[in-house]
């Protein structure tokens, strides 16, 4: 909604820029015009929830892993009470540097990396839960720029074990370089989940997890190194890292979801399953340039089985240029649970509705917009489209404009212009 006195021009939008990976799971920076730590913050005093986590990982039948021991206390389920106790913009999610390779493969040689978790205190009651990772790359500056990336497609185990999962659940295949891989001196790797949290079937605070990883190389045939173990932390320097020891977020299931197009105007959805009975979610949507244009908070009824999330397809100032964007949905700790690029397309036609408050000396006075003009409480069939159109307001002698008031999917981008790009109510005063 849009109120503007006399002679005042909305405030314009700045351009897109730049460009969506093409790939779900890699995704933008978290850029921010409205903080989600903010605006859950705000509402902490009032919402008493529990909290929960989704991925499109299937559920195992059975578990991996022996080892080490370890065990983790269960915390409160009220409001923000049981997130993290190290805040990052990215909870549950996967960060961690070790020293790249120092020498560089020579033709033919090969590089492989291994994830491994375990459970900090593990109890004979943490046996029925199950983690579930999302895909994880494994990052390699190369000297001519860019990273050279392995991946593990997600994964779930059973946590029927103690100690470290065995090394065959997260290792990734030889990755073979015929004519030699050149790596960025004193460089770091990474392990990376794209800011997608690692989830489990339980609450915050029920199981703590702890994950390591390291990566082995043939720098010449027949010849083999391997790095040390990343050492799991509780600390975080973000960017360049997060916990590597946290609690995972709970886990619900993505039923289905709008599709990969959006109308501009409309609500993009995603039907959420599991345990969403009185959960909370928050939705933004950022831009090719890792810019928020819009966000949503929302909490399913207390009796749920499933909740459908919303977000309307609209930027702050009810226009969105069409074009690839990334919807993240979060839940109340913040844990990005799924992430879908999303194309904004536009409907092929519009209604604008004109409605005039003025004087009864200004009866029967049109605007005129586009070109056509329309009577009071009038409605025009307008194709939508992010050029504004121009209009002309009348001149009604001894009264002048006042103000006018804007609802739905369109935008007074200047003194004399207008966005439409969906349906949408124009209301001008006279005084």
């Amino acid at each position: 909604m849009q109120t503007y006195p006399c002679n005042e021009i909305a405030p314009s939008e700045r351009s897109l820029a730049g460009s969506l990976s093409s790939t779900p799971t890699r995704l933008e920076p978290l850029g921010r015009s409205r903080r989600i730590s903010a605006t859950l913050i705000a509402l902490g005093a009032i919402l008493v929830i529990s909290l929960l986590a989704i991925t499109a990982v299937p559920l195992p039948a059975a578990g991996v892993g022996s080892g080490l021991s370890g065990h983790s206390a269960a915390l409160s389920t009220s409001a923000f009470g049981g997130c993290n106790a190290v805040y990052t913009p990215t909870p549950s999610a996967l960060l961690q540097g070790i020293a790249a390779p120092a020498k560089n493969e020579t033709p033919g040689g090969n590089i492989t990396a291994t994830m491994e978790f375990a459970v900090l205190n593990w109890t004979s009651a943490d046996s029925n839960i199950t983690v579930l990772f999302p895909s994880i790359f494994f990052n390699f500056p190369r000297a001519s720029g860019g990273n050279q990336q392995l991946m593990l497609s997600n994964r779930s185990a059973l946590l029927n074990f103690s100690g470290w999962s065995s090394p065959s659940f997260g290792q990734t295949k030889p990755y073979v370089f015929p004519a030699g891989l050149q790596f960025k001196n004193n460089s770091k790797a990474k392990i990376d989940s794209m800011k997608l949290a690692v989830t489990a079937t339980a609450d915050y605070g029920q199981v703590t997890l702890e994950v390591r990883w390291q990566w082995a190389y043939q720098p010449h045939p027949n010849v083999t190194a391997r790095s040390p173990w990343s050492v799991p932390t509780t600390a975080a320097h973000w960017p360049s890292s997060v916990p590597s020891i946290f609690y995972p977020a709970p886990y619900t299931t993505l039923l289905n979801h709008t599709g990969l197009n959006g109308t501009v105007g409309t609500n993009w959805t995603a039907n959420l399953g599991g345990d969403v009975a009185g959960r909370t979610f928050f939705l933004e949507m950022e831009d090719p340039s890792g810019t928020v244009r819009a966000d949503q908070l929302q909490t399913a009824p207390a009796n749920a089985t499933n909740y459908t999330v919303h977000l309307m397809m609209l930027n702050y100032n009810n226009f969105l240029p069409t074009g690839p964007y990334l919807i993240h949905i979060h839940d109340a700790c913040g844990a990005m649970l799924w992430s879908r690029t999303v194309h904004a397309v536009l409907a092929p036609t519009a209604s604008l509705r004109f409605i005039y408050n003025w004087p009864s000396a200004c009866s029967g006075k049109t605007v005129t917009f586009n070109g056509t003009s329309y009577g009071n409480n009038s409605v025009g069939a307008i194709t939508p489209s992010n050029t504004a159109y121009n209009f002309t307001l009348p001149f009604c002698s001894g009264h002048k404009f006042s103000t006018w008031l804007t609802t739905g999917a369109i935008h007074i981008s200047g003194g004399r212009s207008m966005i439409v790009n969906y349906n949408g109510t124009w209301t001008i005063w006279y005084s």
